[in-house]
């Protein structure tokens, strides 16, 4: 009698919550390594193919909605994200690889790239990247550079200091390129405004940094060194351990909010009083993530896509609010 379907999840959730190795499950899962490590790739492969069009997916209007909402109330209108990258050791890499895949953490590593919320929740995930290359060269081979390239990304109408906008951006660090899309911090700000944006700027960069953080503790297999000898046997485990992360923050109902909490707290007096939406933020809708339009277009959206002035100047305007 072969093991029950209960042994076999029950072995492959210990191993991507507690980062087990498989010849440790059989005191408890009475289950054999090389059963364990089948069971292991086949539930990740089928969470990421069944429920990554859900969990891993690009945000939606809606999505975008309560983004752009809840960041207005957080003094940031337009801003969808924080973006960064973090690595995975990689144990088992081929030795004649390694120094394709050593970076900066003195071992070899494989990037994952991400786009978090203040909600922690994930929506961009992109990973396979050798540890050798920097967040630069991540970003060029991203998807995310062709929903720039292709104006997948959505278009949304925000005012600041009476200045209309419908391009949102992300908030990165001094690494990445002064490209439309993106507004870094200050490097050395003198000015008190420059330092209260770049204090801001921090606080809520955090955000991406605490997913990574609660992302390793809450899935021990990526805070110690992949023992598995593919990569794309780890790309399945790090996408699978962001669906089931995105879905614990669904079922606990830590998502960014419908409704906003009245910064007054006047909901207290009138218990019975419901909380009022924000005003409604215009998206349009996205297009396909393949590149569109001809030569001429593509290279006109980069060059709007490298424009150094807009992010400068929309750093200034920020620093002046």
């Amino acid at each position: 009698m072969g093991a029950s379907p209960e042994q076999k999840m029950t072995a492959a959730l210990r191993m991507l919550g507690s980062g087990i190795s498989a010849d440790g499950q059989d005191e408890y899962c009475r289950i054999a390594e090389s059963t364990v490590m089948k069971s292991f790739h086949a539930f990740c492969k089928t969470v990421v193919e069944i429920y990554g069009k859900v969990y891993l997916r690009a945000p939606t209007a809606d999505d975008v909605r309560k983004i752009l909402r809840f960041n207005e109330s957080r003094g940031m209108p337009g801003l969808l994200g924080s973006l960064d990258c973090t690595h995975w050791r990689w144990k088992n890499c081929p030795t004649a690889w390694h120094g394709h895949y050593r970076g900066k953490e003195g071992a070899p590593t494989v990037v994952l790239e991400a786009i978090a919320t203040a909600d922690r929740w994930i929506w961009h995930a992109f990973f396979g990247i050798p540890g050798s290359n920097n967040d630069l060269n991540i970003l060029d081979r991203s998807p995310l550079l062709h929903s720039f390239l292709n104006d997948s990304q959505p278009r949304v109408q925000y005012e600041i200091d009476g200045v209309n906008y419908d391009t949102p951006y992300y908030f990165v660090d001094g690494i990445y390129p002064a490209w439309s899309t993106f507004i870094s911090a200050y490097t050395e700000p003198e000015e008190r405004s420059k330092k209260a944006f770049t204090t801001a700027h921090e606080a809520i960069r955090k955000d991406v940094e605490c997913a990574f953080g609660i992302l390793k503790s809450r899935f021990g297999v990526l805070a110690v060194p992949s023992r598995l000898w593919y990569e794309d046997q780890m790309k399945y485990v790090i996408y699978c351990c962001v669906i089931l992360h995105n879905m614990v923050i669904e079922l606990r109902g830590e998502n960014v909010p419908d409704y906003l909490p009245d910064p007054y707290g006047t909901e207290n007096l009138n218990p019975t009083a419901k909380q009022q939406p924000l005003e409604p933020v215009h998206v349009s809708a996205a297009a396909d993530e393949c590149l569109a339009g001809s030569i001429m277009e593509i290279c006109k959206r980069l060059k709007v896509l490298h424009d150094k002035s807009a992010s400068l100047a929309m750093r200034e305007v920020k620093a002046s609010q």
